[in-house]
């Protein structure tokens, strides 16, 4: 916690000489800080207490040179200016941000001496907490990342990299981490590194030049980014030319132009036409084709560009051959260019013929087959649609496109055994209904058509049992669960687990969840105990009994859910997720000391372990955990310094900003800091009305009335608003005069707290007295 930081600081100056001049420097460095920024105050006293690990010559005395402390003697009588010595008071006191930069430079001075003493973990804390007071010091994020990297916290390394770069350029380390970055796949964020690197980092040879401008377009485009892909595929072109000097080297030419060169120089086309770069994307095209002749597919990109130019009947000609050529390799792409050049030319009715002789002549062409398929569907020629969908569908491999829209046509026609075949299909490929989800969900929002379809599942399965497959049988229980007819649920998954025995595992959670989802606690645990007592998994296995502690619990059968919680840990292995059930049941039962033990154990045990990033995020949910049981028991410093800590390993945690942007609001501390973590809590969740409500109450906090009742508005506009928040909109109307309206929302409050916290509606009861209902105005 911060006062244990500086007192323990303070305490090291009587051992350590050269620890103590530097702890001096830093707070002579912070007195002078009055009005100054972090960066150039921050730097001269970095640059006073020298590198890591050295010390400075003013330090100690010279050797031979000491000098002696004079006598009494030779200091002469005293005088009256040396009486003790009275502080002055200061004109005026500090403000906010006068007070975190001190503190950022007396967490940063700490942080020096426990770096210079080897003792580099608590060196990195010091470091990060003197971010957070000062958010603005890109030396600072980039010495983390450094600490991050020597202590193998890879993850962590590159979190504080993102933070680095946006507040300054990137170095060659920054860099090294946004090659991990692109190594990883995580293009987005590797490019806001990239973007960062100075010209003078990546000057190099003319090859490394290349592949750094191939690597980039690369990733431009994967990410949506066209115009800047075609940037960087330029000077790629631009070093593949001939006359190019100096010449590229022979094997990275050929490396770059791969196994298919004119398909190399067609992507380089692709990025340059979406960037409106016309006569570029004509010339990469042409490329493509000398290097790999293909009439059909140069026909194709001839007639692109002329379609960029607004030549509709040239770019129409020129489409033609691809046809002739029966060829799918650029899948839908030529086919909508099509609609698009006949719709431009006013023949848009000649679509759906044109397209239907094509797939007469070429059967096998299924991205011709689909473009026939939507364009009748899009026609509202609903049975030729569905006859080309059914016939997709049957194939190998279909996709999710064709689901959706047989879905789509059966719901407009209301077929509900058609619907069904097409969800059974589905569920039978895949063991669920996940990527129809939307789609189950609007059938379950018409409770007439859903009611439809478990009928006819029931009536086929009366009249033949064989009738019903695995997949109808699922879908129909899937259907049922989200639609709220739980005895069709049970009937249909038991139906289920009959004809597949493999699949029960599987079953099982999907049942149990979904009864949790909606709130049958009892109907989970009785789907979870039949599992076990039939060994529906091994019985080594974990995850029943971590799932049946998690459905005992809301069922507040809380001792039964420790039991099963202790049985999942015993059987969890390394698993530290599974482990961590048994202190969050402790919670959930308000066992809170029993809970805080657990979890503080929990992270005592496996707070060096970085290697694993599950174990990583189960400990950051245990410091949100061990933090509000700590906000329950009013130990709100205790609460602030977990949170402080979630925040050190993952200093974007919307979460944790928050929680402790509102316990710094609510006490009146820290309200410039506070606003800046809750403002980024709710940027990062626009919709989350708790968030919203630490906005206001902070803003509320800091006088800022008008804004905070905007805010609280916002929060308070769900169909059931926390009563927290609800008392918070009467303080802010009350704030502004609007006595009526305060009351109204603190009667509001009031009739919820009085349920769920009666120490606070005896507050809002005490609210409603002191500002009675205002009289009536006259005529």
């Amino acid at each position: 916690m911060p006062t244990r930081t500086r007192a323990g600081a303070v305490r090291g100056c009587t051992r350590s000489r050269p620890a103590c001049s530097a702890w001096y420097l830093s707070l002579v460095a912070a007195a002078l800080a009055v009005g100054g920024m972090y960066e150039g105050l921050a730097g001269r006293a970095c640059q006073a207490l020298g590198p890591p690990g050295a010390e400075r010559a003013s330090a100690q005395p010279a050797q031979g040179n000491e000098t002696q402390p004079p006598s009494a003697a030779e200091k002469g009588p005293p005088t009256e200016l040396e009486d003790p010595v009275q502080p002055l008071p200061p004109q005026q006191g500090r403000s906010e941000a006068q007070s975190d930069r001190i503190e950022a430079l007396a967490l940063f001075g700490a942080g020096r001496r426990e770096e210079q003493a080897g003792r580099t973990e608590r060196a990195l804390q010091y470091y990060q907490r003197a971010l957070r007071r000062d958010p603005t010091s890109a030396m600072l994020a980039r010495h983390i990342v450094e600490l991050c990297v020597r202590l193998g916290r890879d993850d962590e390394a590159i979190r504080y990299a993102m933070i680095a770069v946006e507040l300054g350029p990137a170095d060659e380390l920054l860099a090294q981490i946004g090659d991990v970055l692109r190594q990883r796949g995580e293009f987005a964020q590797a490019l806001k590194i990239y973007e960062k690197v100075p010209p003078e980092l990546i000057q190099g040879s003319p090859s490394t030049r290349v592949v750094r401008a191939l690597a980039l377009g690369q990733m431009y485009m994967v990410t949506g980014q066209p115009e800047k892909a075609a940037e960087q595929f330029l000077v790629v072109m631009a070093a593949m030319e001939e006359q190019a000097q100096p010449p590229l080297d022979p094997p990275l030419r050929a490396a770059i132009l791969g196994k298919e060169p004119g398909r190399t120089y067609e992507l380089f086309g692709d990025a340059l036409l979406a960037a409106g770069r016309v006569a570029e994307a004509e010339r990469a095209f042409q490329a493509a084709q000398q290097l790999s002749p293909q009439q059909g597919l140069h026909a194709y990109n001839r007639a692109r560009v002329l379609h960029a130019r607004q030549e509709m009947q040239a770019a129409y000609e020129a489409l033609q051959p691809y046809f002739e050529t029966r060829q799918a390799s650029r899948g839908l792409g030529p086919y909508e260019l099509l609609k698009d050049l006949l719709t431009a030319l006013g023949r848009a009715d000649e679509l759906v013929p044109r397209l239907r002789a094509m797939h007469e002549n070429d059967r096998g062409n299924v991205p011709l087959h689909y473009s026939l398929a939507e364009a009748c569907r899009a026609a509202g020629m609903w049975e030729e649609a569905e006859r080309h969908f059914s016939e997709l569908l049957a194939r190998p491999e279909p996709t999710l496109e064709i689901y959706q829209a047989l879905l789509d046509i059966y719901q407009q026609q209301k077929q509900p055994a058609q619907i069904l075949r097409v969800l059974g299909h589905a569920a039978g490929r895949t063991g669920n209904l996940n990527s129809l989800e939307k789609e189950l969900a609007a059938l379950a929002a018409d409770p007439t058509l859903a009611d439809a379809v478990l009928q006819h599942a029931q009536a086929a399965y009366r009249e033949d049992p064989d009738n019903l497959d695995f997949g109808a049988r699922l879908a129909a229980a899937l259907l049922a669960l989200r639609a709220k007819r739980f005895d069709a649920a049970d009937e249909f998954f038991n139906l289920a687990v009959k004809v597949n025995r493999q699949a029960r595992p599987a079953l099982a959670l999907e049942w149990a969840l979904g009864l949790l989802v909606a709130e049958r606690h009892e109907a989970s645990v009785a789907v979870l105990r039949r599992a076990l007592d039939e060994r529906w998994l091994p019985a080594e296995d974990p995850r029943l009994h971590y799932y049946l502690a998690l459905a005992l619990a809301m069922a507040k059968q809380h001792e039964e859910a420790l039991v099963a919680a202790r049985r999942a840990a015993e059987l969890a292995g390394d698993s530290l997720r599974m482990r961590s059930r048994v202190p969050w049941v402790l919670y959930y039962a308000k066992r809170y000391d029993d809970a805080y033990e657990a979890y503080r154990q929990l992270v005592e045990q496996h707070a060096s372990q970085y290697d694993n990033p599950e174990v990583r995020d189960v400990l950051r949910e245990a410091r949100l955990a061990l933090s509000h049981i700590c906000v329950l028991k009013n130990d709100n410093a205790q609460a602030e310094e977990w949170l402080e800590q979630v925040l050190d390993e993952f200093p974007s945690d919307v979460g944790a900003m928050n929680d402790l942007g509102y316990l710094w609001a609510d006490q009146g501390k820290h309200l410039q800091r506070a606003l800046r973590m809750v403002r980024a809590a709710v940027a990062a969740e626009p919709e989350n009305a708790a968030y919203r409500d630490s906005l206001g109450w902070t803003l509320y906090r800091l006088g800022r009335y008008e804004e905070s009742l905007q805010e609280l508005q916002r929060a308070a506009a769900r169909e059931v608003p926390d009563s927290v928040i609800l008392d918070h909109l009467g303080d802010a109307y009350l704030a502004l005069g609007r006595i009526a309206d305060a009351r109204q929302a603190w009667q509001r409050a009031l009739a919820a707290m009085e349920s769920e916290d009666p120490a606070k509606a005896e507050t809002v009861r005490a609210k409603l007295q002191a500002h009675p209902e205002p009289p009536p105005q006259g005529p």
